[in-house]
């Protein structure tokens, strides 16, 4: 059987275990992380829930970045993807918050101010996604066209 013109093998998968470890220790640094940017920003009553909105918004950015970064690897340790994606940036981001915070938001009769911090969530967010892409690409190296293959759906 001849392997000319054959596809290389693609790096072995990481054992399960292994990869729910890894997403383990980001989500935890991850949270962690997200809790101290809580505390560095606490939310004044009546007030936007700026640490939520800069978490979220930074992440989207780091997402980005990462997506970028990976895309210009030939080969990376299986368990930086889970690590780095599902783990330490699912931690770091939080919807349920956004989703409290809205509701919150609401309840104290501010539609408006609620109606705001979920449309700059959504625009910043995938603004800040598209800006992390486009840096990444510019720093290392990467392109557009392939932008999102790096990350398979079920480790977002």
């Amino acid at each position: 059987m001849s392997t000319k013109g054959a596809t290389p093998a693609a790096p072995a998968a990481a054992p399960p275990r292994a990869e729910i470890g890894a997403v383990a220790l980001g989500g935890a640094l991850g949270s962690a992380g997200r809790w101290l940017v809580s505390l560095a920003l606490p939310g004044a009553a009546g007030g936007l829930a700026w640490a939520t909105l800069v978490v979220n918004l930074s992440g989207a950015l780091a997402m980005g970045l990462l997506v970028a970064w990976l895309e210009t690897r030939r080969s990376t340790h299986p368990l930086v993807r889970p690590f780095a994606t599902v783990g330490l940036l699912g931690g770091w981001t939080t919807y349920s918050t956004l989703v409290l915070d809205v509701r919150t938001t609401l309840a104290d009769g501010r539609a408006g101010e609620a109606l705001l911090y979920v449309a700059l969530t959504l625009a910043l967010g995938v603004g800040a996604a598209v800006a992390g892409l486009a840096l990444g690409h510019r720093w290392f190296g990467g392109d557009d066209a392939h932008a999102g293959s790096v990350v398979e759906e079920d480790e977002l």
